[in-house]
C-alpha cells in the first residue's frame, strides 16, 4: 500500500451475495477528464474558459439490484458500522455509502440477523476456468495516492445459499 495508506485499519470480513437478478440500462454522460501539464491548451482557448476536455460516454448500470453484504468483525467495528448507517456516531462524518458514482444512491440498507436464498459472489482463483454466468469484477481497494496499487479481482457466482460459503469471505484491508 502507499505512503498514504491509514496504519492500524481494523480487519474485517466481508461477504457480498445477490438476491435477484437485476436489469442492465445504458446510460450516456459526459465524462470530464483533467489533461496532465500543457496538453489540449488549444482546446481550453476555445472554451472561452468552460471545461474543455469532455467526451460523451456510454455506461451500463443495473437496475433493481438487491444485495446482501455479510460482515465479520470485532463486535464494535459492526457496531460502529451500523450506526453509521443510522446517522447514530458520536462524531461528524461526511458521506453516503458509494454506489459506484455520485449520481447513485441506494434506495434502502437496512441491517438483517438472517441472509435470505442468494448467490454469494468469491474470487475467481488463478487458473480456473470454470466461470459462472453473472461474474463481475469488484474493487477490494481503492488507492487514491497510487491508482496502480488499487485492487480489482474476477468474482462468480455459486448457487443459490442460504450463508456465504467459506471462499467468499473476503478480509480487508489486503495486505
Amino acid at each position: 500500500m502507499s505512503k498514504n495508506f491509514k496504519v492500524n485499519l481494523p480487519k474485517i470480513e466481508i461477504a457480498i451475495a445477490q438476491i435477484s437478478q437485476p436489469e442492465t440500462a445504458i446510460l450516456a454522460q459526459q465524462l470530464h477528464q483533467y489533461p496532465v501539464g500543457a496538453s489540449g491548451k488549444e482546446l481550453a482557448e476555445k472554451t472561452y474558459g468552460s471545461k474543455y476536455w469532455i467526451a460523451p460516454v456510454k455506461r451500463q448500470v443495473l437496475v433493481g439490484l438487491d444485495l446482501v453484504i455479510g460482515m465479520r468483525a470485532e463486535k464494535w467495528l459492526c457496531d460502529r458500522i451500523i450506526q453509521g448507517l443510522n446517522g447514530e456516531l458520536d462524531e461528524p462524518r461526511y458521506g453516503l455509502p458509494f454506489a459506484g458514482d455520485n449520481n447513485f444512491l441506494f434506495d434502502s440498507i437496512e441491517p438483517i440477523d438472517s441472509p435470505p436464498m442468494a448467490r454469494w459472489y468469491f474470487p475467481l482463483q488463478q487458473g480456473e476456468r470454470t466461470i459462472e454466468r453473472g461474474y463481475c469484477r469488484l474493487t477490494l481497494w481503492i488507492d487514491r495516492a497510487d491508482s496502480s496499487k488499487t485492487l480489482v479481482e474476477v468474482f462468480t457466482p455459486s448457487a443459490f445459499c442460504l450463508y456465504p460459503p467459506n471462499n467468499s469471505w473476503i478480509q480487508l484491508p489486503k495486505n
